[in-house]
């Protein structure tokens, strides 16, 4: 069988990180036109490179240190290119082995589309892939919904690689294990994730919540000028400058909106 590993730590583009301080966010006032929306549940097939994605699998390599970081980590911020199928896989397979119970992956990741019925999306979806399927937890979901965070887009999230390039990897460390996906296109507003980060936390209040910003940093750029990128952007994110994260384009990362909603949840705990 493949499974375990452990911690927390700072990789490009993979970070862990922990826990910050409580902060309390005002949540919006529900709406008398805002109703639960009934969607049926659809099934997505989620393809997979099975020679990338089995021997990342078969060589992980578990974190020296995760019984202790990736026990008392609450996030995490990974790649979602396939590419980077040992990266992920070393990640998953360090915060399994660190016996951490977790019961909900909360996915915070790019509409790469850019395309939606609104800013952030869901999809009511059963995600079938190589090793079984993968539920959402609709506690969280249509809470978001009900409260007018999100809308249903199962055209939208269906066809995400960001979300889907995780899901056999959260199948393989933690098979029993739901997930929240949530996509971001340009046009959402940052002010509102503070309020939506306490909506998903009073959603889940005896869930075991782990959150992932499912990230890719650098696109099409020299090696030195990536690098240089990839640094400032570190920068950012470790210091939660929230007003410069907003600005970055797609030299420095595909989602500043997910990385915000991330180090919003991140500041919550």
């Amino acid at each position: 069988m493949r499974f375990k590993t452990s911690k927390l730590y700072l990789i490009i583009p993979a970070i862990i990180v922990v826990v910050g301080l409580i902060v309390l966010f005002r949540i919006p006032e529900k709406g008398n036109n805002v109703q639960k929306q009934k969607i049926s549940e659809m099934n997505a097939d989620v393809a997979i490179d099975k020679n990338l994605f089995f021997r990342a699998l078969d060589e992980a390599k578990v974190s020296q240190d995760s019984a202790g970081d990736f026990n008392q980590a609450r996030g995490a911020i990974v790649p979602h290119h396939d590419l980077a199928s040992e990266m992920i896989a070393n990640f998953f397979a360090s915060l399994a082995a660190s016996e951490k119970q977790i019961n909900t992956f909360v996915i915070f990741a790019p509409n790469h589309a850019n395309v939606a019925i609104a800013p952030a999306v869901s999809g009511r979806i059963l995600w079938q892939t190589a090793l079984g399927n993968v539920q959402n937890d609709y506690a969280i979901m249509d809470d978001l919904a009900e409260r007018g965070f999100i809308k249903y887009d199962e055209a939208a999230m269906e066809l995400e690689h960001s979300i889907k390039t995780l899901l056999p990897f959260i199948k393989n460390y933690f098979p029993e294990a739901r997930v929240a996906p949530l996509i971001f296109t340009s046009e959402f507003d940052a002010l509102q994730a503070g309020a939506m980060v306490v909506a998903i936390q009073k959603s889940t209040v005896k869930n075991n919540i782990f959150y992932l910003a499912s990230l890719d940093f650098s696109h099409y750029l020299s090696a030195g000028k990536a690098n240089e990128n990839d640094v400032f952007t570190k920068q950012l994110i470790k210091a939660h400058d929230y007003g410069k994260l907003a600005e970055l384009n797609s030299d420095f990362l595909d989602s500043p909106a997910s990385a915000i909603m991330f180090l919003k949840a991140m500041d919550s705990l």
